[in-house]
Parts: structure tokens; sequence; C-alpha cells
């Protein structure tokens, strides 16, 4: 059972993060960065808040790719990727991480 638990446990780990290095470009999405404004307390009085400042809060833009690995013939995996990465291969085109 203990060792049942570790193998598990070990093809967990080696699947949650995996995404190919490198396969054709199935999909491409863009999400640009956006703000938006909370409120925040800046005041408290005898029943809570008595006053509030707006505060400025910024979303970054995110890329991201749907890549089907080489060699195979079905499946794919999504993951983000740089502005570079995901201007430098277009829809259908090879992506090729390099580190």
């Amino acid at each position: 059972m203990k060792r049942l638990i570790v193998a598990l446990t070990v093809l967990v780990g080696l699947t949650a993060c995996d995404h190919p290095e490198s396969g054709t470009v199935l999909n491409k999405s863009y999400t640009p960065g956006y703000y938006y404004t909370t409120q925040t307390c800046v005041a408290h009085g005898k029943y809570g808040c008595s006053a509030y400042a707006p505060q400025l809060q910024w979303v970054p833009p995110e890329w991201r790719m749907c890549v089907r690995p080489s060699g195979q013939s079905s499946g794919s995996s999504c993951f983000d990727v740089t502005q570079a990465e995901y201007d430098s291969v277009p829809l259908g085109g090879y992506f090729n991480r390099q580190h």
C-alpha cells in the first residue's frame, strides 16, 4: 500500500506541470492587461470604517498557447508563454521552447 501511495504521488507530481517543449500550435489566446479599483478603509470610527480611499489594481496581460506534442496525433497541453514566444509562432506553426 505504501508503494502505491508513493507511485501515485510521483505520477501526480510529474503530470501536474507537464507541458510540451515543442509541437504544433493548435490555439493561441491573449488577454490584455487591465486596471480596476477597490476601496480601502483609511479611517476607523466607532461603528467600523468611516472613510474609504480608492486603490488602483493592475492585472498584467496573459499570453497562452495550446500545443500538440511532436510525434503525437491527438491531445494537447495549454500553458502560459511570454509575449515573445506568442508573437514568434503563428497558429498552426511549430513551437519549440528554448531554454
